[in-house]
């Protein structure tokens, strides 16, 4: 924000400096002034007078009129030039003062204007969370509660910090992915991952997280990407929980119970029997075993 500044006030100088310098370094013309000018007419006219008094063109009374004239005639006309120059020295001074004016209090209109109304909430928004975006950045592998608890605030703030670093982080990303998948948005979800896997194309979590977005895009179903992927992951780690988690229910639901079954059978060899996660995969294999051996009509009203 601070840089901001600084460039809003650098524009701001050079805006008025274009109008400046013209005004202030402009210089009027060599040459006599009005004043000058018509003090030499006045002479000229002055010694015409004298020389038709001498040669008697003119009486006295002719010549003391004329000259009375002329003096007069000179002195009204000295009053309207200072007038005009004072006039136009105004003129500059006001143009000064317009041209320091105004981006001052167009920069002052913003400074005040950006902390009310949705900009000033932004701004206290990104002050808040952005030691929590960084640190669950730094540290992937989850959302970490806190986020979860405003769990769309955060996600703004955490979308805003990868489009200004450029989308090139794929820890970023999967952070990013992973709370769309959260709010039930998968579109984002799989767009931010998939850069995410052009990033990393062979890290599982990177995998895994893409798998999640497409079951959720899918209702429950694997695309043909999801599915390859999991079985890329399981091909590094033939055990790992989530990737055969995955694969059961997105097999399950659509229609393939041979292959949800291999799936869920192979994850429960790889879990604690009392544990919770193995009574609930006990009980997938179990539908399972049953959606597949009744017949078509049984599965249709199940």
């Amino acid at each position: 924000m601070g840089a901001f500044w600084a460039v809003a006030a650098a524009l701001a100088a050079l805006a008025a400096g274009c109008v400046l310098v013209p005004l202030w370094s402009s210089r009027p013309r060599v040459g006599p002034s009005r004043e000058r000018a018509n003090t030499r007419i006045f002479r000229e006219r002055l010694a015409d007078l004298d020389l038709e008094l001498e040669e008697r063109r003119i009486d006295a009374a002719q010549y003391r009129a004329l000259r009375a004239e002329l003096e007069r005639t000179l002195l009204d006309d000295v009053p309207r030039a200072s007038a005009r120059r004072r006039r136009g020295g105004g003129a500059r001074l006001a143009a000064t003062v317009a041209a320091v004016a105004a981006p001052l209090l167009a920069l002052s209109y913003y400074y005040v204007s950006s902390y009310r109304g949705a900009a000033g909430e932004w701004m206290a928004l990104q002050a808040r969370l952005e030691t929590l975006v960084r640190d669950a950045a730094r540290e992937p592998g989850g959302l970490p509660p806190e986020a979860l608890a405003e769990l769309p605030a955060f996600t703004r703030v955490l979308q805003s910090r990868v489009l200004r670093e450029g989308m090139d982080d794929p820890d970023d990303l999967l952070l990013l992915g992973s709370s769309f998948v959260q709010l039930r948005m998968p579109g984002p979800a799989l767009a931010v991952l998939d850069r995410a896997l052009q990033l990393a194309p062979h890290r599982a979590d990177v995998m895994l997280g893409y798998a999640q977005a497409s079951l959720l895009a899918n209702d429950g179903r694997l695309d043909q990407v999801g599915e390859r992927l999991l079985h890329t992951a399981l091909q590094t780690d033939p055990g790992n929980r989530a990737a055969l988690m995955m694969l059961g229910f997105g097999a399950f639901n659509a229609g393939d119970y041979d292959a949800a079954l291999q799936a869920w059978r192979t994850l429960l060899d790889t879990l604690e029997p009392d544990a919770e996660t193995a009574r609930a995969i006990r009980d997938a294999i179990a539908r399972a075993e049953r959606a597949r051996d009744a017949p078509t009509i049984d599965r249709i009203i199940e």
